[in-house]
């Protein structure tokens, strides 16, 4: 997971260039709103969202 402020359009082109992909999920940082970025793995990774029981939703 990556998160990229979402007024900062290079960095958001440059991540989505390198292939993360935009989870569609946003948050509240410290500067402002954050998109939710990942990087697809290969099939046999294991989700450590759901490994670790964390949760993305917002607070």
């Amino acid at each position: 997971m990556l998160a990229v402020n979402e007024q900062n359009l290079t960095a958001q082109r440059l991540y989505l260039t390198a292939g993360f992909i935009d989870s569609g999920r946003r948050r509240e940082g410290k500067k402002g709103r954050q998109l939710l970025l990942y990087y697809p793995l290969s099939a046999n990774y294991i989700d450590a969202t759901k490994s670790f029981n964390i949760s993305l939703t917002e607070k």
